[in-house]
């Protein structure tokens, strides 16, 4: 008697945990969805009109969830809206998705304190965001931090050497055109036209 009671105890605790696993999942797979439909909602297709509030409706639960993709994708809509005041909506939702390891949103991070949207401007908690980025594997991130020391911004010193360094790095277009500006001028290295070209 005592051990069927072990046993549909046991039973029970299986299945529960098997249900809350089963839901976990399904809160996954329903939060990728919904970024997926917010997306194309953004978008629009031939099937679907463009619609920014109905994305919004479809990334809300999932930014209260604390999906990273969702965070930043509405942490985007608030930063790049004519809104001033939702800018820091938009840095904090960014910010949420970073810590969470999210290589984009680390990446935007470094961004908007190069250009002090959504917060202060501040090139060395930019430089700092950039590096985060690029140990997460964003390639963007090799780029900006090359450019940071190409233009010499903030307490940052001009520095076309460690530029270069970092724009051989990253496969970025826009890595490449500054690099070609390098070997074109001579900055930071051999000057060679050839090679810019």
């Amino acid at each position: 008697m005592i051990m069927e009671r072990k046993l549909r105890l046991g039973l029970w605790v299986w299945l529960l945990c098997n249900v809350l696993a089963t839901d976990a999942q399904e809160m996954e797979l329903d939060c990728r969805f919904r970024f997926d439909e917010a997306i194309i909602y953004l978008k629009g297709n031939e099937f679907v009109a463009r619609d920014s509030l109905r994305a919004v409706d479809y990334l809300k639960p999932c930014v209260e969830a604390g999906d990273s993709n969702s965070q930043l994708l509405m942490g985007r809509l608030y930063l790049n809206g004519n809104n001033p005041d939702n800018y820091k909506k938009g840095f904090r939702l960014v910010k949420e998705a970073a810590k969470q390891g999210n290589e984009k949103a680390a990446c935007d991070m470094g961004i908007l304190y190069k250009y002090g949207k959504g917060c202060k401007l501040n090139f060395d908690k930019s430089r700092r965001w950039f590096r985060k980025a690029l140990k997460l594997g964003s390639d963007k991130a090799a780029y900006s931090l090359g450019y940071l020391y190409y233009k010499g911004l903030g307490t940052i010193a001009q520095d076309y050497s460690e530029a270069v360094k970092w724009f051989q790095k990253s496969e970025y277009p826009m890595a490449v055109h500054w690099l070609a500006q390098c070997y074109y001028f001579g900055y930071g290295v051999p000057k060679d036209k050839s090679l810019a070209l």
